[in-house]
């Protein structure tokens, strides 16, 4: 730095007891400060000249304490290009003649108007207790900027006050999004909009989405969605909207309008729903009901009140089912089938009353029924005839079917081998969609972006934040990325906190972690896992593997697993592989190859088909390539190889063996045989059960050919939208 003639007599003069010349105000206070990153910026002063806006030299009566031998015999031609490592001995025996004429041309008017792109995320509730102990080492500007910076500076001070402050933030990290506040000590929000965390609310996090809260509770975490609140400690939403958490521990995986109350309580996803009582259960669904502890209720409008109990209502309509006691089940639908094998046995209105006449002959008694007709073997050889013609209309019905299945597969092989994998296909498509975006996004010039570190990171949305990692890009609106990877923020309040090549593209979506997750759905989340997308609204995925959410899946909540899929709106697929629903407020509780086709439908197990609303399909035979079909609206069926139902120390048990004669008595057979008049009818009456038989054996085959060719015209039709998006 350049120094002046007279600065270095100034100087020289301050070191003795007597001065002759005194500063006062020696620089404007508008000035930057010694560690500005201006520091380096500067023009030559005129020797004979000092500032009259910013200081004025003063004269003070006494004389210098030692006068210099001799007057200097010339003044430099120019400024010394270093400080002076020594100062003169004494002073100068006079005074300059006048006062200097000059003065830089301009002082700044105002502080900087915009701050630098990284800053604290929260500021120090105290100043520093004490000032730095030594001036700065490096040398003072030689002018002042004549202007405002026009951008944000690029480097800050490398040093810090010798002295911390005395006090500790009392906020906690907010990374990016816009209008959030994390209060709480040990407090996260990582993005998104207007999301809240109370004063009292520690260790809590909200990942993003928008109009989220904790309130009143500790360690509560919320994914994504918008307008979820917390307020109770250790709560979890993962997704979804307008739900809340009243009671510890609880969990919401998803949905709209969903309440815990009751402390351990679940709720899957569905609308409307609320579990009360400690430990209850609500996998998913519309307006149900688990007061009671440990209870479980789904369907839609079912009411567990009582302790332990299990309610499933299949009605249609808005009509309720309430629970009868503790440690019950109740249940509603039109049809209760029972399936070993090929064998069925089915419990409907005709077969109930039956039933309930066979343990309690009285009510057959004091009903008066008339007397039956006896039958002749005349009678019944018609009968068979009938029951031969109709199994020879479903063998030709059969036959076709099946030929029609064997073109289907046939046409759906030589696709798959064009396309390698076909279920693939649109996984690959789908996750190339963060590219896309990222080309068809006009990219905004840098505004407030911030990029706080790593490797070839880019923030070039207003007021978005990369915070690390590497190849990582921000670029909408308020959006973040907290590390990891190759992941983007593209949607205006968008939030991935790591993993690799993760990509928010949405409004306000919001991705965990994990890798090649894609969230296309506005307000939607994906905790992490791989390769998962979400493109329907105010969705959510918790991980899992290939797991996918439509477009109209708005609402919809999967747990986990490999490849299920929602395509609707309200449903829930808990866990499990290779799962789909595809109509609405529908269920899937985990297993294999489950697939939902109507509304306020359940599915379980192994290869359980609902293709009924208010419908439920429970699949647990241990065969892979074996079906059960909830072919009608309230229908309610088990397949399995043994099934029974246990109360107290007693049980009732349905195998193999005695499948078919639990068939004969509930659809009335048995009693008919009564009705035989003679030894003849009696060996004819046989023979009509055995063809009977293998008419509803050939009819479950039809329909599950027919079922198998109705989901591939749908697989193409999936494939024909996806490809048209």
């Amino acid at each position: 730095m350049k120094f002046h003639y007279y600065a270095v007599l100034a100087i020289a003069a301050l070191s003795c007891s007597n001065t002759r010349f005194g500063v006062v105000n020696a620089q404007s206070t508008d000035a930057p400060s010694a560690t500005s990153s201006g520091s380096d910026s500067g023009i030559e002063s005129d020797p004979t000249s000092a500032p009259t806006s910013g200081g004025t030299f003063a004269t003070a009566s006494p004389a210098p304490c030692d006068s210099p031998s001799a007057s200097p015999t010339f003044f430099p031609t120019d400024s010394p290009t270093r400080n002076p490592t020594e100062f003169p001995t004494g002073s100068p025996t006079a005074s300059p003649s006048g006062s200097p004429t000059g003065s830089p041309t301009e002082s700044p008017t105002e502080s900087p108007t915009v701050s630098p792109t990284v800053s604290p995320t929260a500021s120090p509730t105290a100043s520093p207790t004490a000032s730095p102990t030594a001036f700065p080492t490096t040398a003072f500007p030689t002018e002042f900027p004549t202007d405002s910076p026009t951008r944000n500076p690029t480097e800050f001070p490398t040093g810090s006050p010798t002295a911390s402050p005395s006090g500790s933030p009392t906020g906690s990290p907010t990374v990016g999004g816009e209008f959030n506040e994390a209060r709480g000590s040990a407090t996260t929000i990582l993005g998104g909009s207007r999301n809240s965390i109370c004063d009292e609310c520690t260790d809590s996090t909200i990942v993003g989405g928008a109009s989220n809260g904790i309130g009143g509770s500790e360690s509560g975490t919320i994914g994504g969605g918008s307008f979820n609140f917390i307020e109770a400690d250790f709560c979890t939403i993962v997704g979804g909207q307008n739900n809340a958490c009243f009671a510890e521990n609880g969990v919401i995986g998803g949905g709209k309008g969903n309440t815990v109350g009751g402390d351990y309580a679940v709720i899957g996803g569905g609308q409307d729903n609320v579990a009360e009582g400690k430990g209850s259960t609500i996998p998913g669904g519309r307006n149900n009901r688990a007061n009671g502890d440990f209870s479980i209720a789904f369907g839609r409008n079912a009411r567990a009140n009582d302790d332990q109990s299990l309610v499933i209502n299949l009605q249609t309509g808005d009509g309720k089912l309430s629970s009868t006691g503790k440690k019950t089940w109740t249940s509603a639908a039109k049809r209760y089938i029972f399936q070993i094998g090929n064998q069925q046995a089915i419990i409907n209105e005709e077969s109930i009353s039956i039933l309930q006449d066979i343990l309690e002959p009285e009510r057959r008694n004091l009903r008066g029924e008339e007397k039956k007709e006896m039958m002749t073997p005349a009678m019944i050889r018609e009968l068979i005839q009938e029951q031969k013609n109709k199994h020879e209309e479903q063998q030709g019905t059969k036959m076709k079917l099946q030929k029609e299945l064997t073109s289907l597969v046939k046409e759906q092989e030589e696709q798959r081998g064009l396309v390698v994998d076909d279920e693939s296909s649109y996984d690959i498509k789908e996750l190339s969609q963060p590219e896309r975006a990222l080309k068809k996004k006009k990219v905004p010039e840098p505004d407030s972006a911030t990029n706080a570190g790593g490797d070839n990171n880019s923030a070039v949305g207003n007021g978005a934040v990369v915070n690390g990692g590497q190849n990582n890009e921000a670029i909408g609106s308020v959006s973040v990325v907290g590390g990891g990877r190759g992941n983007i923020a593209v949607g205006s309040g968008s939030s991935v906190g790591g993993g690799d090549g993760n990509g928010a593209v949405s409004t306000l979506s919001t991705i965990g972690g994990g890798t090649r997750n894609v969230v296309s759905g506005e307000v939607s989340f994906i905790g992490g896992g791989e390769e998962n997308l979400v493109k329907g609204q105010g969705s959510a995925i918790g991980g899992g593997f290939k797991n996918k959410i439509g477009k109209s899946g708005s609402n919809g909540f999967i747990g986990g697993g490999f490849k299920n899929k929602i395509s609707n709106g309200f449903n829930t697929i808990l866990g499990g592989e290779k799962n789909q629903v595809k109509k609405k407020w529908s269920t899937i509780l985990g297993g294999k190859n489950n697939v939902v086709k109507g509304d306020y439908a359940v599915a379980m197990g192994q290869n359980a088909l609902v293709k009924g609303n208010y419908a439920m399909a429970i699949g647990l035979d241990p065969d892979s390539k074996k079906k059960v079909i909830a072919a009608k609206s309230g229908d309610w069926i088990v397949r399995a190889k043994v099934i029974e139902l246990r109360i107290g120390s007693k049980s009732f048990k349905l195998d193999g063996d005695n499948i078919k004669k639990f068939k004969l008595l509930l659809t009335g057979q048995l009693s008919r045989r009564s009705l035989a008049a003679d030894s003849e009818a009696r060996t004819l009456m046989k023979e009509l059960e055995d063809v009977e038989n293998l008419v509803d054996i050939l009819d479950l085959e039809t329909n599950e050919i027919q079922y198998d060719i109705d989901d591939i015209l749908d697989e193409r039709a999936e494939a024909l939208e996806i490809e048209n998006e």
